[in-house]
């Protein structure tokens, strides 16, 4: 399916030590013996190579009594720790409001809450107007120049909450003159689609919501115009856009969705179609299987950087899309780069195709797809690829399935053509979603403006390079706890080097976690979290330095600590310019301790 960039060399620290039987911090007695076994490799001498430095990946392991890498033996118990989000029991809510009374004349709506009377203001259906509209075509018989038929469908965002329908109204221009606007359909409440079939004439439309007499304003005009595309047959072939991550719920409810598509190749995409359609679409199936329809699609002429996002998010009004605010590019956020109303079904499956035309959804236009097991036939198999996910059935949360990331996919999204290998499902609570526990991690939403992995151009040595990667400074263990921010047994501060290696300036840099030992993690494996740290100043060789500390990227709120697809930022006063360096330390909180590793991308912004 998709095509793999060249496969991304990893450097992987390691040291041999024998520790002593130290004390375990709570007190609790000896631990035993343990002996390592020694790995040379490129890192282990202190020195990266620039510009080669693809991923970093720390494997060690923890006891009470020190640090050694690549333990082997037994391992003291450590005390067991609590499961994300364990703690104090959570606050008791009041009961949901209960609606007293509500007229269209007084857009007012009583609620009895907690005993008391709380008085909120909603606007009915004429309060918000329908947004965003816009004109999809599908299909053209038109020759380049000439007359035919052009067919598409009307899209809007549905911008009120009590509409019973919605109205759909058309004009056109003759001889230079438009006509006057006529209703031409009506369309149930909830309903952001009007499929339409033009001539060759310049066509122009509207639509408002409705609940009675009332009405809002209209929407914005959307041109429909039947033009043919008129693409040239030798349209490059596609083949490295993918869907690299999604969720079809979120904390705020079913339809708090998004799609990330993913550029997995090293030159920028256009997209372009070869059927005078109107660009490449996301479609899904329902859970049953029954039936599939068109989600959004991209643009014809839209350019998808190397290594870049495509995000594409449900803007309903009511529990749409809750991740907007999340950091993005300088300036930005993770806005979707295109938006779209109608509901995902839980369990279902997307499919990507090269064409905006339903009747060439097939196999021959698929491009990727990501689907869920259950349903079975034609239509499921198309919407996933290989064996299906498991159900995460409908429980709301954090949460986000993720294309994984490691240093046999080269830290890019992994495609096997099989989605139960290629997809992790992780939460911010680290909870149940269906039978399926997740490990802990969050979703990390990009788009177009988002940063894009440097990992060939942005290289990462020890902050001290006459030390080994072990010893301090480069690598600093606390034993003092902190239960308030995830670190029972205490802390590791990890320190290093980045050079500028792109030939331009660099304005921000952003480290995301690929890999990581966290919950849940059995015995014998370290359960570390991302902490947010602040800058500190470290001697090296005699002279001070300032080491930037790197924050953890939010929303989502991540109150147990950051784990895998989790993205730490690091603060850049200035552009880092070409060549130059900067000081940077991650630091990792210990709720168990045991074997340990740590993977990390490096996303950057010109």
């Amino acid at each position: 399916m998709s095509k793999k960039s060249k496969k991304s060399r990893a450097s992987e620290e390691a040291a041999a030590a024998e520790a002593g039987g130290g004390t375990h911090p709570s007190g609790r007695g000896a631990l035993p013996k343990r002996r390592a076994t020694r790995h040379a490799t490129p890192e282990s001498t202190g020195r990266g190579t620039l510009g080669k430095a693809i991923l970093v990946v720390v494997v060690l392991c923890l006891t009470a009594s020190g640090l050694t890498l690549a333990g082997l033996g037994r391992i003291g118990a450590p005390h067991p720790a609590a499961p994300p989000g364990a703690g104090s029991p959570a606050p008791t809510l009041p009961a949901p409001p209960v609606p007293v009374s509500f007229s269209q004349t007084s857009p007012s709506k009583e609620y009895i809450h907690a005993g008391g009377r709380l008085v909120a203001t909603e606007e009915p259906a004429g309060g918000n107007s329908p947004s965003g509209l816009k004109f999809i075509q599908t299909q053209s018989t038109v020759s380049c120049g000439g007359k035919g038929t052009v067919w598409g469908y009307l899209t809007w965002n549905d911008g009120s909450v009590d509409e019973t329908g919605f109205v759909i109204e058309e004009r056109y221009m003759k001889t230079g003159v438009w006509s006057p606007w006529t209703a031409i359909a009506t369309v149930g409440p909830d309903v952001t689609m009007y499929e339409l079939v033009l001539s060759q004439t310049v066509m122009e439309y509207r639509v408002k919501a409705v609940n009675g007499s009332a009405s809002s304003p209209y929407s914005n005009v959307a041109n429909a115009n039947a033009v043919p595309i008129c693409e040239s047959t030798s349209c490059p072939a596609p083949s490295a856009l993918i869907v690299s991550e999604f969720r079809l719920r979120g904390a705020a409810g079913a339809k708090d969705e998004f799609v990330e598509l993913y550029n997995n190749s090293a030159s920028p995409l256009t997209v372009c179609t070869t059927d005078n359609s109107g660009g490449w679409t996301l479609a899904a199936r329902t859970a049953s299987g029954a039936s599939a329809a068109p989600v959004f699609t991209v643009p014809n002429g839209t350019v998808i950087p190397a290594r870049g996002h495509y995000l594409g998010v449900n803007a309903s009004p009511s529990g749409g899309y809750s991740l907007s605010g999340h950091p993005a590019g300088n300036g930005t956020t993770a806005t979707g780069d295109i938006t779209y109303t109608s509901d995902i079904e839980d369990d279902s499956g997307v499919a990507l195709f090269k064409t905006a035309n339903p009747a060439n959804f097939t196999a021959a236009n698929r491009l990727d797809a990501a689907g869920f097991s259950g349903a079975a036939g034609t239509i499921p198999d198309l919407y996933r690829e290989g064996t299906g996910l498991s159900q995460v059935g409908t429980q709301n949360g954090d949460y986000t399935l993720y294309r994984k990331m490691t240093s046999a996919s080269g830290g890019t999204p992994q495609d096997t053509g099989n989605n139960v290998s290629d997809f992790s499902l992780v939460a911010t609570n680290g909870g149940f979603y269906g039978s399926l526990q997740a490990s802990l991690g969050a979703p990390g939403p990009e788009n177009l403006s988002s940063p894009i992995q440097r990992n060939s151009t942005l290289g990462m040595t020890n902050l001290d390079t006459s030390q080994g990667s072990s010893a301090p400074p480069n690598r600093v263990r606390d034993f003092t706890s902190d239960l308030a921010n995830n670190s029972t047994f205490g802390t590791l501060a990890i320190r290093r080097t980045v050079y500028n290696n792109t030939g331009g300036n660099v304005t921000r840099i952003r480290f995301r976690v690929v890999t990581l030992t966290t919950w849940p993690a059995p015995v014998g494996v370290a359960d570390v979290r991302m902490r947010t740290s602040g800058d500190v100043q470290v001697q090296v060789q005699g002279v001070w330095r300032t080491v930037k500390g790197t924050t953890l990227v939010q929303p989502p709120n991540q109150p147990n600590g950051g784990g895998y697809n989790s993205a730490m930022e690091m603060s850049l006063p200035q552009p880092l310019a070409p060549g130059a360096t900067a000081d940077v330390q991650f630091l990792l909180g210990l709720q168990q301790t045991g074997g340990f590793s740590f993977l990390i991308n490096i996303e950057a912004l010109p």
